[in-house]
């Protein structure tokens, strides 16, 4: 074989393993990219802030179709970079439409809602399942002869990382390091008791609504058990509420970490001053537009 076939040779499949990588990165970024799924929109209403869900699936005939909290969403299309669809709202005998355009760039929307009366922006992330930690925790254990309960709250933040805080009787502890990896959650935690100061280091598992644990320190370890603080109430409900042009409904969502909204005509507003006392339930609800 001469030296001219043999370059050319090892040419082509140098372009042939090229195009491969390209191919292969390619179709690595369409699925990256992939729109279906649940998406946490928000919305700007002159200066007050409004939230809903997304909901985006494929059909059997690869069409899609998408809810905006429980309604039905039309003319729904995505071309691998932008999705429009249109929202109609009902209120009473009352009917007007919204459409959405928006563009998926780094696993986040960006769009805007546009009708006869403007517009306003309508950006979104997708929504990932929190980790089985977050949430609010009793515990209970005992030190020496004396039986001990304490509050641990797990929440995580914008970025992800996951925060903590210990409340018991003999007041707050100072808890850093928080991680939650291969199913156990660790972090560590200083108490100061008087004019002394402990530190510790707590290491558990969450299994459903139960966090079995234990506290270690220089003086020994402490097993930690824990239920999940108003279990009963996490979830979604359907609520009701009767005014003088009849009865409404809506969602209330309960989130683990006792934070929750509420739906109203496909937009979520935050409620605030949740309380759960035994089986009586309360919270703060404001709801406006603009001013």
């Amino acid at each position: 074989m001469s030296d001219t076939t043999s370059h050319t040779s090892a040419t082509r499949c140098l372009f042939l393993t090229l195009g491969l990588i390209l191919a292969m990165s390619a179709a690595e970024a369409c699925a990256a990219e992939d729109i279906t799924g649940d998406w946490d929109m928000t919305m700007d209403f002159g200066g007050r802030p409004s939230f809903a869900t997304l909901s985006i699936a494929k059909k059997a005939d690869g069409t899609l179709t998408a809810k905006w909290g429980r309604d039905d969403l039309s003319n729904v299309k995505f071309d691998g970079q932008k999705l429009t669809f249109t929202r109609t709202v009902r209120w009473g005998d009352n009917e007007f439409s919204l459409d959405y355009v928006g563009t998926l760039k780094d696993g986040k929307l960006t769009g805007a809602m546009s009708s006869d009366q403007g517009e306003f922006g309508a950006n979104g992330v997708r929504i990932k399942p929190k980790p089985p930690v977050v949430g609010v925790w009793d515990l209970a254990y005992t030190i020496g002869d004396r039986d001990v309960t304490s509050k641990l709250t797990v929440s995580e933040k914008p970025d992800g990382a996951l925060d903590a805080k210990w409340a018991s009787q003999m007041g707050e502890s100072v808890i850093s390091n928080v991680k939650f990896q291969n199913g156990k959650l660790t972090f560590d935690r200083t108490v100061k008791f008087n004019d002394r100061e402990f530190k510790m280091t707590f290491e558990g598992t969450a299994q459903g609504d139960k966090l079995t644990g234990a506290s270690k320190s220089d003086m020994g370890e402490i097993p930690v058990a824990g239920t999940r603080f108003g279990a009963a109430l996490i979830g979604k409900w359907e609520m009701t509420t009767n005014i003088d042009e009849g009865p409404r409904t809506s969602t209330l969502t309960i989130f683990p970490d006792m934070t929750g909204r509420q739906e109203f005509f496909g937009g979520e507003m935050p409620i605030t001053d949740l309380k759960l006392d035994g089986d009586q339930v309360s919270y703060a609800l404001e709801l406006g537009f603009g001013d």
